[in-house]
């Protein structure tokens, strides 16, 4: 979500970093409508805890009607609360990393009788956790209860110069997915020139759906890729498709292209209801001309010519995780170094490593795209895109020239992206994971990154006490941190 969001937190830790307990409370600006808020207030609660444990932890959340306008859904919600709690009152940085899951911790949700959602968080399975976290960190999962590599414990690089200053952070993420959210229809058609038509209820808004299910389709059924055309979103060929959103429908919808084509049993089990499986399939329906050793075209005549139905349509809902659990989590890490200019407070992003688990992808270089564009996009919302709001309750700023895009100059100028292999999802379709969303939350590491340089700026003003900074760290909020006066600019 885009709401505005205040966080207030108890916590209590010991000497050397380690929190013993942590409670959350979401204060969520939602506009004068609720609209898609309240999800956005379970998904910010869901996910509060990262990838960290803390033996006593609670997520609650508030929404609040204002004046102002409602915030369109938009991506990754979250928090990285633990990541300034292990900054408050000289507590080593590197301290909440300490806190990397290693045993269960259970979710639960909770309607309080104020409409209020209490929120006890956690991660899919503790064990998964902990070896995929360290395969991404690069750290052998045993010892990530221990001391990090150096790289995570860096705090500041500094140079020389009184008004540059550099800064590094890392911060780990981790994306809770529940598809079972999701359900997906699709509508496949063999014609006699050996083509392949896919339609299906998900929208192509540049996320590489229809590229993807394409990809299924001429896997499953063992078709050349060229001969896949993906006809255009029409609900009178696919209804009631669940909305695209969410990081999921890709999968979802490549699980509907290739349930539909290879007669795979889906179920979806929820208390005693039963989805029905899929209608008889074209790949069925093919096997005997397939596996006669004829070409594609070849047994697409063949079976056209003995009047076989090639067209097969049918409903994919996901599979529901047992005792309220997430289907599963997408993991990453991110490693950024920024350089600001003290006496204007401009940033540039010197470099960002980005590594992140998207199981057994189902097309990389779609991946990494989203990947790269998430990023991105959530580096405007740290950076740049602050909205202003009148005494009315209207917006000040509705255009690009006081309201602030990422442009070309905002990208980091080393920008390194890897997928972890070797790590299939077991829960996800053909062993996948979602992208896009998952790698926004890993933007904080630019925040941290510019604190820790202004930091830096700070002690040479004789102050090294902690400071908060909301988003965005414009370059106005960056300056005034930074403590500069007039006299710094007298030569």
């Amino acid at each position: 979500g885009r709401e505005a969001m205040e966080v207030d937190y108890d916590v209590a830790y010991t000497s050397d970093g380690i929190i013993n307990s942590l409670s959350m409370t979401l204060n969520i600006d939602a506009g004068w409508s609720l609209s898609d808020t309240v999800g956005d207030q379970a998904m910010g609660c869901a996910f509060a805890d990262n990838v960290y444990f803390t033996e006593h932890f609670e997520a609650k959340g508030n929404l609040y009607y204002t004046n102002t306008p409602l915030n369109t859904s938009q991506r990754a919600p979250g928090s990285n609360a633990l990541s300034s709690v292990s900054t408050l009152k000289g507590v080593a940085v590197s301290g909440a990393q300490r806190h990397f899951y290693m045993e269960p911790q259970t979710t639960f949700v909770i309607p309080q009788e104020d409409g209020r959602l209490e929120v006890w968080c956690s991660t899919q399975d503790a064990a998964l956790t902990q070896t995929t976290l360290g395969a991404v960190l690069g750290i052998p999962a045993h010892k990530i209860n221990g001391t990090l590599q150096q790289s995570l414990s860096l705090r500041t690089r500094s140079t020389a110069n009184r008004w540059k200053k550099r800064g590094l952070a890392s911060t780990p993420t981790k994306y809770i997915m529940g598809i079972d959210f999701y359900h997906s229809g699709a509508t496949v058609n063999v014609y006699p020139d050996g083509s392949v038509e896919i339609a299906h209820g998900g929208a192509e808004v540049g996320q590489g759906i229809n590229t993807k299910a394409a990809q299924v389709a001429a896997y499953t059924l063992g078709c050349p890729l060229e001969s896949v055309i993906v006809s255009d979103l029409d609900t009178s060929k696919v209804p009631n498709n669940t909305c695209t959103g969410g990081s999921g429908t890709s999968e979802c919808t490549s699980a509907a292209v290739k349930a539909y084509v290879s007669g795979e049993a889906l179920r979806a089990v929820e208390e005693e209801r039963v989805v029905a499986e899929a209608c008889a399939t074209v790949a069925q329906r093919l096997a005997k001309y397939t596996s006669a050793g004829k070409s594609w075209a070849d047994a697409v005549t063949a079976a056209i010519t003995d009047a076989v139905c090639l067209s097969a349509t049918g409903w994919y809902v996901a599979p529901k995780p047992e005792h309220g659990a997430s289907t599963y989590a997408t993991y990453g890490a991110c490693c950024s170094e920024v350089e600001i200019d003290v006496l204007t407070g401009e940033v540039q992003v010197l470099r960002t490593d980005i590594v992140m688990d998207q199981g057994t992808s189902l097309n990389p270089d779609i991946d990494i795209g989203q990947i790269e564009g998430g990023f991105i996009m959530a580096l405007g919302y740290v950076l740049t895109e602050e909205v202003l709001i009148g005494k009315e309750g209207e917006q000040l700023n509705l255009g690009t020239w006081e309201y602030k895009i990422p442009s070309a100059y905002d990208i980091p100028i080393e920008f390194n992206v890897q997928l972890l292999k070797a790590t299939p999802n077991p829960s996800g379709v053909l062993h996948s994971k979602a992208s896009a969303e998952p790698v926004m939350a890993t933007v904080s590491s630019v925040y941290f990154a510019v604190k820790n340089a202004m930091y830096a700026a700070r002690a040479e003003k004789g102050v090294a006490d902690y400071f908060s900074m909301s988003v965005p760290i414009t370059v106005q909020k960056i300056q005034q941190g930074c403590m500069v006066t007039h006299a710094d600019f007298k030569l």
